[in-house]
């Protein structure tokens, strides 16, 4: 009777098996069963995990910021223009100019919750500002500071979408995009 039950163990073990290898592997034909050799587990590492810094490093493109960032202002380097009329972007705010193109330059990615935070442009050419936030709605600027535009005051937490004008189309110019939490930073703060 021993055996009896061992045998009935051991078939109950092998079905077990059977079904664990089937779930893991995908369904297969018992004599697909039988040529599989067995599957060793196997045991990822766990990556070292790095601490987060408070800036992500960036070359235009995207901007990852949390509050009280070091240094201040961070900058990102661009083309303004486009073939896009910003006026379509936001159709009911007048601010919303010049031409852009037809994706974002920058996304920006804000970690926190921001009461002041500016996002300046500085070109040599008549630059316009257009912002997407995560709500998906638009912050415009133009001729903020001599012939460049700001954006300034309270951010959420969440993506935000960025664009950078001219008011002729299809032409393009080299910009510094700004972003600083200090009050009095404005376009020739940042550089060429």
């Amino acid at each position: 009777m021993r055996s009896t039950n061992l045998e009935k163990g051991l078939r109950i073990g092998a079905a077990w098996a059977v079904l664990a290898t089937t779930v893991a592997c995908g369904f297969m034909s018992e004599e697909e069963a039988d040529d599989t050799p067995p599957i060793a587990p196997a045991v990822a590492p766990t990556p070292a995990v790095a601490p987060t810094p408070a800036v992500a490093p960036t070359a235009g493109g995207a901007i990852t910021l949390s509050p009280i960032f070091i240094p201040d202002p961070q900058t990102a380097r661009g083309q303004a223009g486009g073939s896009v009329d910003a006026t379509s972007l936001a159709p009911g705010n007048p601010l919303c100019r010049g031409w852009v193109p037809p994706t974002p330059q920058h996304t920006l990615n804000l970690q926190g919750d921001f009461s002041t935070l500016r996002v300046i442009v500085s070109s040599s050419e008549d630059a316009t500002l257009v912002i997407r936030g995560p709500d998906g709605q638009y912050r415009c600027a133009d001729d903020d500071d001599g012939l460049n535009p700001i954006v300034a005051g309270s951010f959420a937490p969440g993506v935000y979408q960025v664009w950078v004008g001219l008011y002729a189309q299809g032409t393009t110019a080299p910009y510094v995009l700004g972003l600083s939490e200090m009050g009095h930073i404005g376009a020739d703060d940042l550089g060429n």
